[in-house]
């Protein structure tokens, strides 16, 4: 994919390197917002021209050189115009020559809630030598979860009030399923993840 370098009109979240990306054809999901797909994006050129995207290279080697159970958040490429909502079923997975971190989120603009439309599991890591960041954004779904962010006019108040709330009763909901609660069963994306090897 050709990169798009700065220029003074440019949001940071557009500034990239030429990169890899591989589209995955007949990707079995309820779950239509995201484009499932796995980038390698090279490292040096990347911090080059990227300041924020440098600062989220130095923040997933820290991340993966502690590798906490339950990190406060989890740097992500590409960078997205909008928030990392919440974070589960977070796993350190390493594939042929590197590893990384696999976990399922949401990003947004606005308080919505949780849905199948938008969340998607994501790996991030780097392969051995740190020349190359490897970037997952897979979509899954589960029956727990509504099938959209929709609410009736007459309940976004009262969901705003009570979001922190939500957010974490649903978030620990999510993290009690198991692997094949998800479709496609997350099982499956490690498997993909794992068999990676980038030269």
């Amino acid at each position: 994919m050709p990169g798009q370098t700065p220029n003074p009109d440019a949001p940071y979240w557009d500034v990239y390197p030429d990169y890899v990306e591989f589209n995955l054809v007949g990707y079995s999901s309820l779950n239509n917002y995201h484009k499932p797909r796995i980038e390698v994006y090279p490292v040096a050129d990347y911090e080059q021209i990227n300041d924020g995207a440098k600062q989220t290279i130095d923040s997933l080697k820290q991340l993966l050189a502690d590798k906490p159970a339950a990190p406060d958040s989890i740097p992500l490429l590409p960078i997205f115009n909008a928030a990392q909502v919440f974070r589960t079923q977070i796993r350190y997975v390493a594939f042929q020559n590197g590893e990384g971190v696999r976990f399922v989120t949401q990003y947004d603009q606005a308080l919505i809630p949780i849905n199948n439309q938008e969340v998607f599991y994501t790996f991030q890591g780097f392969t051995d030598d740190g020349r190359y960041y490897v970037a997952a954004i897979l979509p899954v779904a589960t029956n727990v979860l509504p099938d959209s962010g929709e609410l009736p006019n007459d309940q976004w108040q009262a969901f705003a009030d009570n979001f922190q709330s939500y957010l974490q009763d649903t978030t620990q909901q999510l993290d009690t399923l198991k692997p094949g609660d998800f479709k496609p069963d997350l099982s499956l994306l490690d498997a993909l993840v794992q068999s990676l090897q980038v030269k």
